[in-house]
């Protein structure tokens, strides 16, 4: 996307969005100024659309996403080897294909089939012939998709549940760090100067603060209890 302007964010996510695949019941996001904006915030109450967000400076707590991420600059950078690296948003749909049609190792299904209930037809495929549409009962064809779609969902959230235990442990043999308590004094790093101030002057460290609440491992609520009227800080 060119320009990160909320009405252009807005209007992306409508468009391209809601209209293919209709409403989500959450919006999680960053905390990026184009997700903050006012604008976007109607559409999701009008849409009845609940908006959570992220720790700021923060990618371990949302995962998922940079997870997803990381696969996806994976894919572009195998394109990009063979292509001219500023054609990448050119190739990009064709890398989320990759994507979608990949079979996920903990699910044991594809993102397709659990989104849409069936396989996407790659374009190796594109000689093969399909079916005349006469030769498919409707009504049946509709019920045996929805069976589909539930065994899908019911089967992979197994496999999830069971795979979690297994991808914690191999995490744990690699994560280290301090363990945080309520009333510890800790330091905040700031990368970034708030918004009108000189970075000459910007100190990257904030404190002492205290931790007043442990959310989770990697997500701590701290505050300067000499200045009772200072923001909380996650």
């Amino acid at each position: 996307m060119p320009i990160q302007e909320a009405s252009t964010m807005t209007s992306l996510f409508v468009n391209e969005w809601v209209a293919c695949s209709g409403s989500p019941i959450e919006l999680h996001s960053d905390q990026g100024a184009a997700f903050e904006s006012c604008l976007l915030e109607e559409v999701c109450r009008m849409v009845r659309i609940y908006e959570t967000r992220t720790t700021p400076y923060h990618p371990q707590s949302n995962g998922l996403v940079e997870r997803t991420n990381r696969a996806v600059m994976t894919i572009l950078r195998a394109f990009i080897e063979r292509h001219r690296s500023d054609r990448w948003d050119k190739i990009l749909p064709q890398c989320l294909l990759a994507c979608r049609a990949a079979f996920h190792s903990i699910t044991e299904y594809t993102p397709s089939l659990l989104t849409l209930g069936h396989e996407l037809r790659p374009p190796t495929e594109v000689l093969t012939p399909l079916a005349p549409a006469e030769c498919i009962g409707l009504p049946h064809n509709v019920k045996e998709l929805g069976e589909r779609l539930r065994v899908a969902h019911k089967i992979a959230a197994q496999h999830q549940s069971e795979s979690q235990p297994h991808q914690k442990s191999c995490y744990d043999r690699t994560a280290n760090g301090p363990v945080y308590r309520i009333w510890d004094r800790v330091w905040l790093y700031r990368p970034r100067p708030t918004l009108g101030a000189a970075q000459t002057f910007h100190r990257l460290w904030l404190g002492p603060l205290v931790t007043v609440h442990v959310r989770s491992p990697t997500v701590h609520v701290i505050r300067d209890t000499t200045n009772l009227t200072a923001d909380v800080l996650t």
